[in-house]
């Protein structure tokens, strides 16, 4: 095989293959599972098979320390390709203070979704330090340099089943991260607002994925002969996000593309209501439109967006990454020849760049009617709208009351008693299946019937081989995350001030 054949051979190796974990992905198990009978029957997977894949890739805040008002949090994920594109983050503010939750939708495979999950964090943390931690930090970072040790730390992630770290990244990633605090410390007009700083975070980190694909190349736009793959995968996958940052009692909810986010309320009659966070960067969206068409010349207006697509191919019309739509056509052209990839060249790419990961972002005062936030990559609302997921949620709240053991307070009279026992019967008749709250409602998406939980259409929809699952769904990552309503109380004010900032 000669030279650029090889190369292709490893870059969609990096893209499709070398990310995989050791940890079995969901769609391998089920296909473990699956069992062919004669005449193309399959058979019907068993509850304790079911519950198996669906619990594959939970987690919890349990391990973790949190701030308030973040009473606790809880993650599933459910793979449709393999290796699984969607990748999700929590992860404590060190140094800037406050907690990060994100839903990262991969596709075109799975680098640039690593990427993020490895890199994001540290960029929104250093966004949000002040201009003393960032001087400090940059010291630090030099004395590690130094003595060829780690960088300190400034985030404390939570690590989920299957997560993994790509350590010959680590060197990389310390590089463009030092350079980004550099800059900072020397910003002439230091930026102050939160969603300013959400902003910059995220052109930032994919204006440094961009880059390090762009290290491909020489000044002569010649391919150079040592090629880092891991950056250039990164460089042609994409990814986009849901990124919230709560801080005390202030959420700023930052969202790229197409996934999605809502809080939800209950007033003081018992009514629930839920409100959207996050605005899709759709051809669906007028809005999002009329900002791609005007800026690009009258005669693309025809060609920008085809098939409801970007260019006829990428649907969301933000993202991190997809750098075959960002960079100058020459280099593009320069990159993909040598790869044997112009394949990946989009037809009527004239102006670039044609996408941008510059979030939309909104601001949210918590107060103690706000009971908690879902966060999901669209492979779920493909099957859900916001308020049946809402509903799914209240449901596990209410049910999962009935899996705690019933432990009698001392000096409670037998009326009393009799009273508990009651709730807790009808508490019983709703007891949910599991205990994590996203896996509920992972599992009633795929699930449900007008009727009820259909336990044969869960069984098809789980024991799909990996061919038929990436046609039949998307991966899916859902993120709740509940508040403390008696912090809130004490600490939030009583009227809510709701504002929004959005991109120029």
């Amino acid at each position: 095989m000669n030279a650029p054949l090889r190369s292709v051979s490893r870059i969609f190796l990096l893209r499709r293959t070398a990310h995989r974990s050791t940890f079995p992905s969901t769609t391998c198990l089920a296909h473990a599972f699956h069992t062919q009978l004669p005449g193309g029957l399959r058979a019907k997977l068993t509850t304790p098979q079911i519950n198996h894949i669906l619990r594959l890739r939970e987690a919890t805040s349990l391990d973790m320390e949190i701030p308030p008002p973040i009473k606790s949090f809880e993650v599933s994920q459910l793979a449709a390709n393999f290796p699984i594109e969607d990748r999700c983050l929590e992860a404590r503010l060190l140094r800037s203070g406050g907690m990060l939750f994100a839903v990262i939708d991969g596709h075109g495979g799975p680098g640039c979704g690593q990427a993020l999950s490895e890199r994001l964090a540290d960029y929104v943390a250093v966004a949000l330090m002040d201009l003393e931690s960032l001087d400090r930090l940059a010291k630090e970072m030099d004395a590690s340099l130094a003595a060829k040790s780690e960088f300190p730390p400034i985030v404390s992630r939570k690590m989920h089943p299957g997560d993994y770290m790509i350590a010959g990244q680590r060197p990389n990633h310390f590089k463009w991260l030092r350079q980004y605090v550099l800059d900072r410390v020397k910003e002439p007009h230091p930026l102050h607002q939160v969603p300013d700083r959400l902003r910059e975070a995220f052109l930032r980190m994919d204006h440094d994925i961009s880059a390090c694909g762009l290290e491909t190349l020489n000044s002569d736009n010649e391919v150079v002969e040592h090629v880092n793959l891991e950056n250039l995968a990164a460089s042609l996958s994409g990814a986009v996000v849901s990124l919230a940052y709560v801080n005390d009692c202030d959420l700023y909810v930052a969202g790229t593309g197409d996934t999605s986010g809502f809080i939800a309320s209950v007033d003081e009659e018992g009514q629930w209501s839920t409100k959207t966070l996050v605005n899709h960067h759709t051809h669906a969206n007028p809005a999002e439109m009329k900002r791609i068409l005007s800026q690009h010349p009258e005669s693309e207006a025809g060609t920008v967006v085809v098939g409801e697509r970007l260019l006829g191919q990428l649907f969301p019309l933000r993202a991190f990454g997809d750098c075959q739509y960002k960079w100058p056509v020459e280099k593009l052209k320069a990159i993909l020849r040598h790869h044997q990839l112009m394949h990946l060249f989009p037809y009527h790419c004239y102006t670039p760049p044609y996408l941008t990961a510059e979030p939309e972002i909104i601001h949210h005062r918590l107060q103690a009617h706000n009971k908690f936030m879902l966060l999901s990559s669209d492979g779920l609302f493909d099957f859900l709208t916001e308020d049946s997921a809402s509903k799914l949620v209240i449901e596990h709240m209410g049910g999962r009351r009935a899996l705690q053991p019933f432990t009698p307070n001392s000096g409670v009279t037998l009326g009393e008693l009799n009273v508990r026992l009651k709730k807790r019967m009808i508490a019983q008749a709703k007891k949910p299946d599991d205990a994590n709250v996203s896996t509920h409602v992972i599992r009633h998406a795929l699930g449900r019937t007008d009727i009820g939980l259909d336990m044969g259409k869960l069984s098809r929809a789980l024991s799909a081989s990996v061919e038929e699952a990436r046609y039949q769904r998307d991966d899916m990552t859902v993120q709740v995350i509940f508040f403390d309503s008696d912090y809130l109380r004490m600490f939030s004010p009583m009227e809510p001030t709701v504002g929004s900032a959005k991109p120029q």
